[in-house]
């Protein structure tokens, strides 16, 4: 079989490095697997040599492409006028460059069986597309409820006769909700996990030590709004300056609040205790040497780096997240949910470091195995084309 897998940029990310592990996945059953970017952004998260790089670069392209230029400059003055109307212009420019392009691999290659888009943003840059290879990947919670008529038509134009598949069963209850109130009629609607490849991100824990001189608890994730570090650096504060946590926090990732985020830590005078790393390519060195994963987040389509964390054999904290959190805190692990609050977060943080409680962490990740979701796209797919 021939996959191709499409993901806006391979920069450091969830989707990104969800995208590069499912095309190893396919790869290593025994397919040929294309990873095809949209973007501009510098490559730092590569796949399995043996797996084909495509960089489509479909915004420059286009913009060199002769005739689409002037239908870009209205589609701009338009937009002045009538806002988000741009996103139409601009998809119905984009989807004949993306089917040359994938028709000039597929001189060279052969056809593909499945065309897989991770992500929302990189599926709606081609909204128009036809074809019954594709699937749409729909990767986090932001799926807006249809209430106006331009949120309506974004909705029907983006998902109407679509192949969806969300990455979680709380994300596939709210498009459905919203195909149900906007009378949308999808090819299908499959949710379907990424892939977590733990022999993987074993091998990788061991590429470097962490240059920590202490025992420290971890949190890994892009420093924005919805990941809500606010609150564990506030909890953190709690717990150090009212129930003696002794360990170091730190946060690996990077983002636009970063500055905030460093004038809160300054603020409480806990510069020492709380580091940041910036985004690394590689965290998993800091996960797996660390005695505590934390995640704090609003939402989550899935929450990979909770699972990433388990495949670390690591105890999780995880806040009572919208989406894909309550997917893999089942069970015995439901016991370190926890409200949004920095003084619950805090005393179960030292209560958890306290306890030290054995956990079978491969129980809550076997149905993540890569074989696992491939053999679920081929199930649910392949057969039907």
């Amino acid at each position: 079989m021939k996959i191709a897998i499409i993901v806006l940029n391979l920069d450091i990310g969830g989707t990104q490095r969800v995208s590069v592990d499912l095309a190893n996945a396919f790869y290593r059953a025994g397919d040929e697997a294309h990873l095809i970017t949209f973007g501009n952004k510098e490559v730092q998260l590569r796949p399995n040599p043996n797996i084909y790089l495509h960089h489509f670069r479909m915004q420059d392209s286009l913009k060199k492409t002769i005739i689409a230029l002037p239908f870009i400059i209205l589609g701009k003055i338009i937009n002045i006028f009538f806002r988000k109307s741009f996103f139409y212009i601009n998809g119905l420019l984009m989807t004949p460059l993306f089917k040359y392009k994938i028709s000039k691999i597929e001189q060279q290659h052969g056809k593909f069986d499945l065309i897989i888009f991770r992500g929302n943003s990189v599926y709606e840059l081609v909204w128009p597309l036809k074809d019954e290879r594709v699937i749409q990947t729909i990767d986090n919670m932001n799926i807006n409820m249809a209430n106006t008529i331009t949120s309506k038509l974004h909705a029907k134009v983006t998902l109407s006769n679509k192949k969806v598949a969300p990455i979680s069963r709380l994300v596939e209850e709210k498009v459905q909700l919203l195909i149900s109130e906007n009378f949308i009629q999808v090819s299908s609607l499959n949710t379907i996990y990424g892939p977590l490849d733990v022999e993987n991100i074993k091998i990788l824990s061991k590429e470097y030590q962490p240059n920590i001189d202490s025992d420290y608890i971890v949190s890994v994730g892009r420093i924005v709004e919805v990941k809500n570090y606010d609150l564990l650096v506030d909890a953190y504060n709690y717990a150090y300056k009212h129930l003696g946590l002794k360990h170091k926090l730190v946060i690996v990732g990077d983002g636009p609040l970063r500055r905030y985020i460093e004038q809160k830590i300054e603020s409480y005078g806990l510069e020492k205790m709380i580091i940041l790393t910036g985004g690394l390519s590689n965290p998993f060195p800091w996960i797996k040497n660390s005695n505590l994963f934390i995640l704090t987040s609003y939402s989550e389509g899935l929450g990979m780096a909770l699972l990433e964390a388990l495949a670390c054999e690591v105890p999780v904290i995880a806040t009572k997240s919208e989406g894909g959190v309550r997917d893999i805190m089942i069970d015995e692990l439901k016991e370190y949910l926890v409200d949004f609050s920095e003084k619950d977060l805090g005393e179960k943080i030292v209560n958890t470091l306290s306890v030290n409680k054995k956990l079978d962490f491969y129980k809550y990740i076997g149905q993540y195995s890569p074989i696992t979701i491939v053999n679920r796209y081929k199930d649910l797919y392949i057969e039907k084309n």
